[in-house]
């Protein structure tokens, strides 16, 4: 049980953007300081939200707002000429479907009296200040979650598009996701690969990823997701569902303010994962606050360390400049670099050493070659 904060006055917060991070941050203050007054501002509508899933690696000190939908014990990494079986019980795979995880946090806000302000027009932050509609809605204090990368200069773009299949046989093999199988690059996308997530032996998602300078559409995406469906020779396959995203990587935080989510820096670069990073980060500021009254002396809470972010800026500066090369860089890394350091690398949650054991399987001359000459 948290330890809950009661002020003599309650404190009036406010949060542009009622996405996982709005959301999550909402309920991480109300579980702290239960008298506290929220209000969330959001250009979109209450419902529907789009259709997605958030996967991520649960560590021992994983957040889960909702029970996850879906866990695998052991991943595979995979390409023309590999294959590779990562045990990961440690630090199960895990997957939560967006629809749950919106409903239920979106019905429990309301039961705790947060006030939402949907289909906004315009949601402008000005100190600690709402500007919308006209009208300006003063808060002892303002945190912007909202996703926006309007005007912003991505290093590269993670678009996917996943569809959710039924087989009339029982082909899948629920024990073991496929995180990635390298495929062969594409004009205009450095890196793209496939993605399965069987959920029992009759049903999965699968999913079609590229990195790329722009997001490709789904269209794209869900013809390369059919032709690795026919490759296998699995037959009567029917799609139930399907998902969309395009995730900008490499973004600075934009928020002069206090920030969490793709707003604080959230995404990480490398990978597009942001869930558990925004868990924590919501986390580590709502205490903050419990624990700073009256005057709020309140400081940004940090996404990645320094040296992650450089590594992860370098990675992506040598596909986006010699995007030919991508898939021979990713094979080498995910074929050499041990195994509990790559699984900790990839869920963000490993230190500098364990970092470099796995950034020193890098293809290093093609990596300098991509980061000082290009090369296509």
């Amino acid at each position: 049980m948290l330890p809950q904060v009661i002020y003599p006055v309650p404190l009036s917060i406010a949060i542009r953007g009622a996405g996982a991070a709005g959301l999550s941050l909402a309920r991480a203050l109300l579980e702290r300081m239960p008298e506290a007054s929220v209000s969330i501002f959001d250009r979109r509508p209450r419902f529907p939200h789009p259709k997605r899933t958030f996967c991520f690696f649960a560590d021992p000190g994983a957040i889960c707002p909702v029970p996850p939908t879906y866990r695998w014990n052991r991943v595979i990494l995979a390409g023309t000429d590999f294959k590779r079986i990562l045990d990961c019980h440690d630090t199960p795979y895990t997957l939560t479907h967006g629809d749950g995880f919106f409903t239920t946090l979106l019905a429990d806000l309301e039961s705790r009296g947060v006030q939402f302000y949907w289909a906004c027009d315009d949601v402008e932050i000005d100190r600690n200040q709402i500007l919308t509609g006209g009208r300006a809605h003063a808060f002892d204090l303002v945190v912007d979650a909202a996703f926006n990368a309007e005007g912003r200069e991505a290093v590269l773009w993670q678009s996917f598009t996943g569809i959710w299949v039924r087989s009339p046989q029982p082909i899948f093999n629920p024990e073991a996701a496929l995180l990635m199988e390298l495929q062969d690059c594409e004009p205009g996308t450095p890196l793209r690969f496939a993605y399965l997530l069987p959920t029992s032996p009759y049903t999965a998602l699968i999913e079609h990823t590229a990195f790329s300078p722009r997001p490709f559409p789904r269209g794209w995406h869900l013809e390369r997701c059919r032709a690795w469906l026919a490759a296998r020779g699995w037959g009567g396959i029917e799609e139930e569902d399907s998902e969309y995203g395009a995730i900008p990587l490499g973004l600075k935080s934009r928020s002069a303010g206090l920030s969490v989510g793709s707003a604080g820096g959230a995404i990480r670069a490398s990978t597009g994962y942001a869930f558990q990073t925004i868990q924590h980060q919501v986390a580590n500021l709502a205490q903050q606050i419990a624990d700073s009254p009256p005057h709020l002396r309140l400081t940004q809470p940090t996404a990645f360390p320094a040296w992650m972010k450089l590594g992860d800026h370098l990675f992506l500066q040598a596909l986006a400049s010699a995007p030919s090369r991508g898939t021979a860089m990713m094979e080498q890394l995910l074929t050499q670099a041990p195994e509990r350091e790559l699984i900790r690398f990839l869920a963000g949650q490993a230190s500098l050493w364990e970092a470099l054991r796995v950034m020193v399987k890098v293809p290093k001359v093609a990596m300098i070659r991509a980061l000082c000459f290009g090369g296509g």
